[in-house]
């Protein structure tokens, strides 16, 4: 059960690709991979300073758990802009998405030192 929860944001993958048009797949699958890499990372740097569930303890969850909600709920925002934003392609989703990406980095950063 462990892996399948180390691995669940990879159905978000499945479902972006029916989501997104087309000619937008190229960006939303680059941010959704780009977004799954920052999070392992910052996973893995919150266990090795050895802070397993934040620095100031304020919540007992570990930080993985809450990296996946935060992140979750980003994505969940991301491919409603994307579903009813047709015309977004090329620049303006290349913006978009590293818009977004950094909203959902420093968020899930705050949330994961709390």
């Amino acid at each position: 059960m462990n892996f399948v929860l180390q691995w669940i944001d990879l159905a978000w993958l499945v479902l972006v690709l029916c989501v997104a048009r087309k000619d937008q797949r190229g960006w939303v699958f680059g941010f959704f991979i780009g977004s799954m890499i920052m999070m392992r990372m910052l996973v893995e740097l919150m266990t090795d300073i050895g802070h397993p569930n934040g620095l100031m303890g304020f919540m007992g969850t570990p930080v993985h758990t809450r990296g996946l909600i935060v992140y979750s709920i980003a994505y969940v925002i991301y491919m409603v802009l994307i579903r009813y934003s047709p015309n977004a392609k090329g620049t303006l989703l290349m913006a978009a998405s590293i818009g977004f990406f950094f909203f959902s980095f420093f968020t899930t950063a705050i949330v994961m030192v709390l």
